[in-house]
């Protein structure tokens, strides 16, 4: 809802920017999309792994809690929290069409674009009439990308345990799928995984800042932490 409010002000559509930043990273988008729907299992894959932020997302919860590692998920929330509220002031002031809003989904066979920004809704949302949501809410977030802060996070605050490796593969089908199933520019992607990098980074410094002001440092976990083999710290 916040990502709708926010359109409201309609700053300038940015796409020629995003473009620009594509081309100058030597990233081809439609040379992209089309190279994945040639291939049914590809985009098979990455529309799969795209699929499974909201899974990724609870993952942490369980396993944090269930290993009693009350410092590791406050700085994940928190992490989640920042991201989220700096991808949508993010996106209100740089607001952008996908790059298949001047394409045909016609033109593809393979993939489905399930997580794209529905541009009627987007276009109608800029403009001055009232707006009423009769089915279901659709992403509004372009740049930067939160699939991508969440393909980022989840690895990152679960790099010390069994799952970081099949993590790191999912993910990789995830970040994938976010450019084809999302309809995302590639430098969205990029921006979501600096985005979410820097907000771990803040998030588990305020931590640290936090224990050292009360003078109690996480306490080790025991027989518990062996199950996905974290270190007690």
């Amino acid at each position: 809802m916040a990502t709708y409010a926010t359109q409201r002000l309609d700053f300038p559509l940015r796409d020629d920017l995003f473009q620009d930043f594509d081309r100058a990273m030597g990233f081809d988008w439609m040379a992209y999309v089309t190279y994945v729907d040639a291939r049914p299992v590809l985009a098979t894959l990455t529309r799969w792994g795209y699929n499974t932020m909201s899974a990724q997302m609870a993952l942490p919860l369980i396993v944090f809690a269930y290993l009693s590692k009350h410092r590791e998920l406050r700085v994940y929330l928190a992490t989640i929290a920042m991201s989220l509220l700096g991808v949508i002031f993010i996106a209100m002031l740089l607001p952008a069409l996908p790059p298949l809003a001047h394409l045909a989904k016609g033109a593809f066979h393979n993939i489905r674009f399930s997580g794209i920004t529905p541009v009627n809704e987007l276009l109608r949302l800029r403009g001055s009439a009232p707006m009423l949501v009769d089915g279901d809410f659709g992403g509004m977030i372009n740049f930067p990308s939160f699939h991508a802060v969440v393909g980022i996070v989840i690895p990152m605050v679960l790099r010390r345990t069994k799952l970081f490796a099949p993590l790191v593969a999912v993910n990789i089908a995830l970040l994938s799928g976010t450019v084809t199933e999302g309809g995302h520019y590639f430098c969205d992607i990029v921006a979501g995984g600096v985005l979410g990098a820097l907000a771990y980074l803040v998030a588990d410094r305020l931590q640290r800042l936090e224990g050292s002001r009360r003078g109690t440092p996480d306490a080790p976990i025991a027989a518990t932490a062996l199950a996905l083999s974290i270190p007690a710290e």
